[in-house]
């Protein structure tokens, strides 16, 4: 079974089977063939017409795509030769790393934060031990990373052009059919591993919280979506606290009961999973326009980005405040009697006695307090205001052959408030080179959200406030959309696209910056059970 590219696989194709002549995008538009209406041809036919401008813009980079995965392909060598051994080891690991490198601090730190949470609380293993027990808390993670990771790429590539236009799959690195193939040796090998850790139900969980996310829909409803989140950090804070666990039992042996952890493990999952329930959110806030192209209806959008940002903001300090009264070990105490009635842990027991604020515990509450008020202040302050509008640019043939809804994409509704916010008074100037709301390459690298940037080395042109509001007063543009225009509204038409793409990359590493500083505020979290 090879995983390496395949040199007639098209990067541009989403749909591109790469084992078959037709692939999947032909044998779903035979099958939806008879569902063309004249009306839908009419439409399809202007959306194709629209999008002709991006189409032939993007022919390069499709180009040079396809290039570079045929230049891989014919790389590889004799699979005998120790070139080609060492090529195909080099190409795995930064596939693997492109797969994973954007969510290895929010999902595998985590789990192996917890790890060192449970050896805090039964300190009778030495520094080596701990360094090995957070080591294997760090491989489950980032096998189940793995698995999360390449199936979630493999049914978001939509998504992934727009926000995360790296990842391997849809730059070109690794064919859909390959990251099939590295989908099911990834979820093997995490099982196993899981088996040989102690922790299978861990691991059997948190691939059916995966197969729940991907194959049932679930991800396009905000609820069904954070419970899958929170169902999943579950399972990892879960498989680091039971590995720590384990190796506790290792060393002590008989001086700890045969139930150590069996009230302590349940009660952090279950605060730290409801914790996660409540903020999690804090994630979709960047990805507006991807979430729309991807038909998921985010918390943010069915709640409205004010009543959203005020619920995670409020989540963090209630987390916060439940941390500070302890109240995880009256939790435990209750699992721990489920298990058994006669057993005492005296973990459990000295937690739950009165609190004494020492100077470590009140530093240690001040700094998490603080982190809860500068991402509470920074996502109000950062809260975007816009319409959501079908997306005249779409390019989904499948929206239009198979239904008649739309894909949406967010229109911002007061450019000049915008612009203050966001401390943008410039952008570049419209020329021939720059079609309206095309996403021209940037100079300068991207950040994680593949929004569109500017040239640096172009001459900017300042605006005003009239004319920052006369470009919020004029349409989204498309093909056909500057012939009702006098020269003075298609004058500031031309600037307006390169314009909202500047202040969405601005909104956009805002907005990444406080979920940065959440996840610094998470593992801090973790440690309420110590401090």
């Amino acid at each position: 079974m090879s995983l390496a590219p395949s040199s007639s696989y098209d990067p541009t194709d989403p749909f591109d089977d790469a084992s078959t002549n037709t692939g999947l995008r032909g044998r779903m538009f035979m099958r939806r063939r008879s569902t063309l209406t004249a009306d839908k041809l009419v439409q399809f036919t202007r959306t194709k017409t629209a999008a002709g401008r991006r189409r032939s813009s993007s022919a390069s980079n499709a180009a040079a795509m396809a290039a570079a995965a045929a230049a891989a392909a014919a790389a590889w060598g004799p699979a005998t030769s120790a070139r080609g051994l060492v090529q195909r080891a080099q190409w795995l690991v930064r596939v693997l790393w492109l797969f994973t490198k954007t969510d290895i601090h929010n999902l595998v730190l985590p789990g192996c934060t917890m790890n060192l949470v449970v050896h805090s609380l039964y300190p009778v293993a030495s520094a080596a031990t701990v360094a090995a027990s957070v080591a294997k808390s760090f491989l489950w993670g980032y096998l189940g990373l793995l698995v999360i990771d390449v199936t979630n790429q493999l049914m978001g590539q939509a998504e992934d052009r727009m926000n995360k236009p790296f990842r391997p799959i849809v730059a070109g690195h690794i064919s859909v059919s390959a990251a099939m193939r590295l989908a099911v040796l990834s979820t093997m090998a995490f099982i196993t591993v899981a088996h040989f850790l102690g922790v299978p139900l861990c691991a059997l969980s948190f691939a059916a919280a995966t197969a729940t996310y991907n194959f049932t829909g679930a991800d396009r409803h905000w609820l069904g979506k954070n419970l899958c989140n929170a169902w999943g950090y579950g399972c990892f804070f879960a498989a680091g606290a039971w590995i720590a666990v384990a190796d506790v039992a290792a060393v002590a042996g008989t001086t700890v009961p045969a139930t150590t952890g069996y009230g302590v493990v349940p009660a952090l999952v279950a605060l730290h999973a409801a914790t996660i329930l409540a903020t999690i959110t804090i994630q979709d806030l960047r990805d507006v326009d991807g979430d729309l192209h991807s038909r998921r209806t985010t918390q943010n959008l069915a709640w409205g980005e004010w009543r959203s940002r005020v619920v995670i903001a409020a989540g963090m300090f209630i987390a916060t405040a439940v941390g500070a009264t302890r109240v995880w070990p009256t939790l435990g105490t209750a699992a721990l009697q489920l298990v058994s009635a006669s057993t005492v842990d005296p973990i459990l027991a000295a937690a739950a006695a009165p609190v004494v604020w020492t100077p470590l515990r009140s530093a240690y509450y001040v700094v998490l307090s603080a982190l809860v008020a500068v991402v509470g202040y920074r996502i109000l302050r950062d809260t975007p205001s816009y319409d959501v509008v079908a997306d005249p640019d779409a390019l989904d043939v499948y929206a239009v052959v198979a239904d008649d809804d739309p894909l949406m994409v967010s229109q911002w509704t007061d450019l000049e408030a915008a612009a203050k916010r966001l401390g943008i008074t410039d952008a570049p100037p419209a020329t021939p080179s720059v079609a309206v709301n095309e996403a021209k390459p940037a100079a300068d690298p991207l950040n994680d959200s593949g929004v569109g940037s500017y040239d640096i080395t172009s001459p900017r042109t300042s605006y005003d406030a009239s004319s920052l509001a006369a470009l919020s007063d004029i349409p989204s543009s498309t093909g056909e959309s500057n012939e009702g225009l006098n020269m003075e509204n298609a004058a500031l038409e031309a600037i307006r696209g390169p314009l909202v793409r500047k202040l969405k990359r601005a909104q956009y590493e805002r907005d990444d910056v406080s979920f940065k500083l959440y996840i610094a505020w998470l593992y801090l979290y973790i440690f309420t059970a110590v401090l």
